[in-house]
């Protein structure tokens, strides 16, 4: 029971923190010339791959708890 909450719990936070990352990366990209953009791309990179590692393992997390839950 306490392991489906705490799962539950990390799996809404890194969907949380996942999405806010998306939504600021978006609004920097918006607020950007175009031909600055390979110059953001390393940082990008560097951020926006634990951020999508975070949504998947989020999702996984969120889908583990419900098939648990009975």
């Amino acid at each position: 029971m306490m392991r489906r909450v705490v799962g539950r719990a990390l799996g809404y936070l890194l969907l949380a923190t996942a999405s806010c990352w998306a939504a600021v990366a978006s609004a920097e990209l918006a607020r950007l010339s175009p031909v600055l953009w390979p110059l953001v791309l390393p940082w990008l990179v560097v951020t926006g791959l634990p951020a999508a590692a975070g949504a998947v393992t989020a999702t996984a997390l969120l889908r583990t708890a419900e098939s648990h839950q009975g």
